[in-house]
This record gives structure tokens, C-alpha cells and sequence, in this order.
């Protein structure tokens, strides 16, 4: 039962603090609001942070060039085939050409969707209803609800702006002309758009799904050396602290968007099997929710106290977790490291309150140590089946 207390007590302490949220005085004495700005502060730095992207290693600059070439060929392709409407060629390549092949193609889909689906309905209402002023009308509504949708439903935004199009140039003329030349300039846009991201510096995730698993480690450990400060040093919410609580989340949050855009890959270029990537996002999950329990229960620990003991592990914990994200960055293999870890978990079995009259004590910084601890073999086997599968010629 002594997990359910401490579980108890943890929301105790959290109810109180959501309680005096809103009372300033009541807040803790020693809280750092302190906030990390991200801007550059001079125009050095802003020029350091473009160069950094002068590469073709930047995913930000390979789309550049990406979406340049695409859009060149489409105004190429403007002025050779001369449409009566050709610039929606060129909407369509810059609307739906995205970074990853995962992104573009739902954008693709959706644009041609809803392109369709708004031709059909505005042929309709012009035919149903041939009056200026209900047309003018219908022409508001589409722009509202292309305004309140573009955000997160591009299909609905698609279908709306193409509605709003076609009331709006039947008012000026036939309304009637526009339907084919927008459907066949947007198919041509979508498929010069698909060209470039099959074949314009293709951003395939799959093929360096390695790296980021590198970046989810680090992060994941400098969050526990920031932790084993905080119990060195007392808790308190500083920005280090948070900066490394945040990072260790975003990695993770941005290694699930990986794996999810590597799903939707072709298998032919995606040069993972989905297993490896799914298999280290479920550890990493896990060994951030232990991060996150060991960070809960934060304190400043006296020379003498008993838990103060197990530092030296977490201490070495955080050198495994470094040489793993090393491994993984280099694109090598990791060594086999359960012969430390069990070395690790003996010291922390040995420990003087883990048997004994104490046997019976909650120990919360000793049981989360030997959570982490055991999670290590599991992800070294994970991170060298990501290394294992990725492409030598895309390792560096």
C-alpha cells in the first residue's frame, strides 16, 4: 500500500497548490518565473541560426529547394500549356507541398477532395439557384466557413474556397467554364507536387528515425541529471529544470509524430519496419514516466539520509543513457550493458533501507532508479534494431 500513499500524497500536494493558484502570497517562496526567450537577440545570432540551414543535411532547406524547383515546373508548365486560370497550378503546388511525404500526401488528398466536392456543390446551387443576390449570399457563407475551417479542417476550407470561387465568378460571367479548368489545374498542381516529394531530396523518416531516438536519449537524460541536481540542491521549478522537463517531452512527442509519418511511407522507401520504431516509442514512454515520478517526488536530501546513497546510481544511470544516445547518433550498435545494470540494481538491493526493519518503508527514489535501471537492456535491443535497419549510406 505504500505506493498508493505516496500517490495519495501527491495529489494531496497538488490540490493545494491548484487551490492557492490563484492567491500569489500563497504561492511556493522560492518559485522561478523566469522564461526561456527563443528569439535571437541580435542580428548575428539570427544569421548563425540561417546558416545552420545553408545545408542540405537541414530538412528546412532541402524543402526550400524542393518546393522552388516544383514551383518553377508549374509556371514552365503555365506558360507552355497557357490555361485560361493556370496560377491555381501553382496555389495548389504551394498549399499542398509539405516537408514529409506523410504530410503532402493527406494535404493531396484532401485538396483534390475537397476541390471536387466544392465543384459539385456550387454547380448545383448556380444551377438551383441562378438569382445574383442568393449566389452572393451562398459566396459569404463559403468565405466564413473557409476562414473558420483552414486550420484544421482543409478538406471543408478546400470545398469552400472552390464554392466561393465559382458563386463569385458567375457573377461576372458563366460560372459554368470555371468547373473544368480548376479540376484539371489543381490535378496537375497535385501532381507535380507529388513528383517533387518522391524525387526532389525526398525527406523519408523512416531512414533516419535513429537520429531522433539519439535526440529523445539526451533529452531524457539531461531531465534526470537535472533531476538528481534538484534532489543536490532542493525542488524548485527553475528554468534549467523546466527547460529539461519540456525538451524531454517535446523529443518524445516529436519521435511519435516521426513514427506516424514513417507508417504512411511507402514500404519500398521507408527502410524500417514499423515494429522497431513502435517497440522504442513504447519504451521511451515508459522511461519518461518513471523521469517524470522520480521529478515528482524532488527534495533535498542530507549527507546522511539514506537515499542520498543511491545518487552514485542515478549518476551512472545517466552515463548508460548518454552512451546509448551516442550510439544512436553515430548510427552504431550498442554494446551490451546488463552486466552494469545488474550491478546497478544490486547496489540498490544492497542498499541498508531496502531490507531490514525499513524493508517495509516506500522508497520512492529507489524504486523509480530500479524502473529506469531495468528499462536500459530493453532499449539498447530497440535502439540497435533501429541502427540494424537503417541504411548505411544514410548514417552520416
Amino acid at each position: 500500500m505504500q505506493p498508493l500513499n505516496a500517490l495519495a500524497d501527491n495529489l494531496t500536494t497538488l490540490e493545494k497548490q491548484i487551490a492557492s493558484a490563484h492567491n500569489p502570497a500563497a504561492s511556493q517562496p522560492r518559485q522561478d518565473t523566469a522564461l526561456f526567450d527563443r528569439s535571437p537577440s541580435n542580428l548575428k545570432e539570427a544569421w548563425q541560426r540561417v546558416r545552420l540551414n545553408l545545408t542540405l543535411g537541414s530538412p528546412t532547406f532541402r524543402h526550400a529547394i524542393r518546393l522552388s524547383i516544383a514551383l518553377i515546373a508549374g509556371y514552365l508548365l503555365l506558360q507552355w500549356l497557357n490555361p485560361e486560370q493556370g496560377f491555381w497550378i501553382l496555389l495548389t503546388i504551394l498549399f499542398v507541398c509539405r516537408p514529409n511525404f506523410a504530410t503532402t500526401k493527406r494535404f493531396l488528398f484532401k485538396r483534390i477532395i475537397g476541390t471536387v466536392l466544392g465543384l459539385i456543390v456550387g454547380w448545383a446551387l448556380i444551377s438551383l439557384f441562378p438569382q445574383p443576390a442568393i449566389q452572393s449570399m451562398v459566396a459569404v457563407a463559403a468565405g466564413v466557413a473557409f476562414f473558420a475551417t483552414r486550420e484544421k479542417h482543409y478538406l471543408v476550407a478546400t470545398a469552400s474556397i472552390t464554392l466561393l470561387v465559382l458563386c463569385g465568378f458567375n457573377q461576372v460571367g458563366d460560372g459554368f467554364d470555371l468547373i473544368w479548368p480548376r479540376l484539371f489545374d489543381t490535378l496537375i498542381g497535385a501532381f507535380i507536387a507529388a513528383l517533387a516529394i518522391f524525387f526532389i531530396f525526398p525527406d523519408w523518416q523512416g531512414r533516419k528515425l535513429y537520429r531522433t531516438a539519439a535526440r529523445v536519449m539526451t533529452s531524457h537524460r539531461h531531465y534526470l541529471d537535472e533531476i538528481i541536481q534538484q534532489y543536490a540542491t532542493g525542488k524548485q521549478d527553475d528554468l534549467n529544470y523546466r527547460l529539461a522537463r519540456r525538451n524531454a517531452h517535446n523529443s518524445d512527442a516529436a519521435f511519435s509524430s516521426q513514427v506516424n509519418n514513417m507508417l504512411h511511407e511507402p514500404g519500398h522507401y521507408r527502410r524500417q519496419d514499423a515494429d522497431s520504431g513502435l517497440r522504442f516509442l513504447l519504451l521511451s514512454n515508459i522511461l519518461l514516466s518513471h523521469l517524470s515520478a522520480l521529478g515528482a517526488h524532488r527534495h533535498r536530501m542530507a549527507d546522511d539520509e539514506d537515499d542520498a546513497q543511491s545518487i552514485p546510481v542515478a549518476k551512472r544511470i545517466s552515463a548508460l543513457m548518454d552512451y546509448i544516445a551516442g550510439q544512436l547518433a553515430s548510427g552504431e550498435p550498442c554494446g551490451a550493458i546488463d552486466n552494469d545494470v545488474d550491478r546497478l540494481l544490486e547496489h540498490l538491493e544492497d542498499h541498508p533501507a531496502a531490507n531490514g526493519e525499513e524493508a517495509g518503508i516506500y522508497r520512492p527514489v529507489q524504486s523509480q532508479l530500479r524502473l529506469i535501471a531495468t528499462q536500459l537492456p530493453p532499449i539498447v535491443n530497440a535502439a540497435n534494431r533501429l541502427t540494424g535497419s537503417a541504411s548505411p549510406s544514410h548514417r552520416h
